[in-house]
């Protein structure tokens, strides 16, 4: 199976006096002609150490064995009946040039010649497979941590840009869906406005019913009787109001009322005979109160208006 992301080999060739040059090939061995720099953000990286230095043995000889079994000092590969191997304390510059390019190998190889990469490239491309397998990745080590790196680098720019299209959609849809979210607000408060100032007059209007129901201490009927009874000949009567209003009763208002008054408004030809119906009424044992609020002539008229106050 191809790996993803794809293996660029970085082959340093050595020559007599130990410096290197550096050159790259794709997984297929093709030479990758050009700056290779960039592709290794993208690319699994692994290190091919060749040249002078790298020496071929046959694998089933002591030499072979013992090197492989010494990992600390040599890097080894295998490749068919041979092992080449390279001494790891000649890779210090190289290892210090690649930390400086930011570049960490996922593995690393070595072989005789540069000569043989083409070749070479297949069988260690299927052991960085091998050693990039999704279990092995979950070990910490050297590899995982690079195949992880370039997985990263690989699929940032894909996945910043899925992120960004899917903040869009977001701040579109939470645009509409806050206006929407507004405007159901809205009606709410509206709605409960309305519902608060229907419970309002309604509590009004039970009040009211309220107030009309109860029993006063002196049945209206008898002040009524009283007052009827206590009114002089010559005068006339317009209105007796009973605990009336302060002042006109306005919808959504509480009620206000003179509670335990009694008015009375009427007119008569004298203050004389308005002297008696007050006489007549605090006489009547029906009131704990009387008392003249007003007293005036009319104008261009014979007759005197007044308006007097009691409480039963």
């Amino acid at each position: 199976m191809k790996p993803f992301p794809p293996i660029l080999f970085l082959t340093a060739e050595y020559d007599a006096s130990g410096r290197y040059s550096l050159s790259a090939r794709r997984q297929n061995g093709e030479e990758v002609v050009g700056a290779w720099t960039p592709l290794v953000r993208s690319h699994i990286v692994a290190v091919v150490v060749c040249g002078h230095g790298v020496i071929t043995k046959p694998s089933d000889g002591d030499i072979a064995r013992r090197v492989e079994a010494d990992e600390d000092t040599f890097l080894s590969s295998r490749s068919g009946d041979d092992v080449s191997f390279f001494r790891r304390e000649r890779m210090s510059s190289l290892e210090s040039d690649l930390a400086l390019r930011g570049i960490v190998p996922a593995d690393r190889f070595c072989t005789a010649k540069a000569a043989d990469m083409p070749a070479a490239a297949a069988i260690y491309a299927e052991r960085v497979r091998t050693a990039t397998s999704p279990r092995r990745l979950l070990r910490p080590s050297d590899t995982s941590s690079a195949v992880l790196q370039a997985c990263t680098r690989r699929i940032y720019i894909p996945v910043l840009c899925v992120w960004l299209s899917l903040l869009s959609a977001n701040a579109f849809i939470s645009a509409k869906l806050n206006s929407e979210r507004e405007r159901l607000r809205g009606e709410l408060s509206a709605r409960e406005h309305r519902e608060s100032r229907r419970t309002a007059d309604n509590e009004s209007e039970r009040s009211l019913i309220r107030a009309f129901s109860e029993r006063p201490s002196v049945p209206r009927a008898v002040v009524c009787d009283r007052i009827a009874a206590a009114v002089p000949e010559p005068i006339r009567l317009r209105s007796i109001g009973v605990e009336p209003p302060v002042k006109r009763f306005e919808a959504g208002k509480p009620l206000l009322r003179r509670e335990n008054n009694v008015t009375v408004i009427g007119s008569a030809p004298s203050s004389a005979a308005v002297s008696e119906f007050v006489a007549r009424l605090s006489a009547s044992g029906v009131f704990r109160s009387v008392n003249l609020a007003s007293i005036e002539r009319e104008r261009n008229a014979s007759t005197l208006d007044f308006e007097i106050d009691l409480e039963p």
